[in-house]
C-alpha cells in the first residue's frame, strides 16, 4: 500500500516538475496540494505501524523525488531572482523619473530670468 503511495508521489512531484518549466502555476498549486495529501497519507501509515522501514523500491523513489524537488527549488529561486531583479529595476526607474518629472511641467517654451 505504502510502495504505491510513494509512487503516486513521485509521479506528481514529475508532473509539478514539467508544470514549474512551463510556468504554469495553477496547475502546479493543484499537484502541490494533492502530494501534500498523498504525504499525509504516508505519515499516517508510518505512525500506524511501530518499527516502519521503507522497501528498497520506496527509498528509491524517495530519492527521486528529493532530487526532483531540489531541482524545482532552484528553478524557482531562479525565477524569484529574476523578478526581484526587475523589481528593483522597476523601482530605480520610478526614481530617476520622479527625479526628472519637474523639468518636464514647464512646457510653454518661456524662460524668464530672476536676476534681472
Amino acid at each position: 500500500m505504502i510502495n504505491e503511495v510513494i509512487e503516486k508521489i513521485y509521479s506528481i512531484t514529475e508532473a509539478m516538475m514539467k508544470m514549474v518549466s512551463t510556468g504554469n502555476d495553477e496547475e502546479y498549486t493543484k499537484l502541490l496540494d494533492e502530494r501534500n495529501k498523498l504525504m499525509e497519507t504516508v505519515d499516517a501509515l508510518k505512525a500506524a505501524e511501530p518499527g516502519f522501514q521503507y522497501s528498497s523500491k520506496a527509498k528509491q523513489y524517495l530519492e527521486k523525488t528529493l532530487k526532483l524537488d531540489q531541482e524545482m527549488s532552484s528553478l524557482m529561486n531562479n525565477d524569484l531572482n529574476a523578478i526581484q531583479k526587475e523589481i528593483k529595476q522597476m523601482e530605480l526607474k520610478r526614481q530617476i523619473t520622479s527625479k526628472y518629472r519637474p523639468y518636464y511641467k514647464q512646457t510653454n517654451g518661456a524662460f524668464i530670468d530672476s536676476k534681472n
